[in-house]
């Protein structure tokens, strides 16, 4: 008995092969895989930006309890491409940093992320 035969015989197929259908599946399941290992990236990017913008509020926020108040100094050490906005209250300044994140095409990531920092100014500064 030919192949096909005992093949319609045991109930495992209609006559047809199954030859390909790995690739297939393989073509259908790449794209969406493809688009997770993007946004994945984009996120552990956007993470990053993160972390930096905070470790440079936080440098900010350093250099005006060290440098009593000099905002123009203070900002210096922040880096290039990070905005500073720092407010001065009785005791403290607030310091708050904005850093741009390069955005995936689906724009899920936010295009900014913030850091904020507080440093306490000390005795004798006014």
């Amino acid at each position: 008995m030919p192949c096909g035969t005992w093949r319609n015989v045991l109930g495992t197929g209609s006559g047809l092969t199954t030859r390909g259908a790995a690739t297939a599946e393989f073509a259908v399941v790449l794209p969406a895989v493809v688009v997770m290992l993007a946004l994945l990236l984009y996120t552990a990017r956007a993470c990053v930006v993160q972390l930096e913008c905070q470790d440079a509020a936080a440098a900010v926020a350093r250099q005006l309890v060290v440098l009593d108040g000099d905002v123009a100094a203070a900002r210096a050490s922040a880096g290039a491409g990070v905005h500073v906005a720092v407010a001065g209250e009785a005791n403290r300044y607030v310091v708050t940093t904005t850093c741009r994140v390069v955005s995936d095409p689906l724009h899920v990531i936010p295009g900014s992320v913030r850091g904020n920092a507080v440093g306490v100014k000390q005795d004798g500064q006014a």
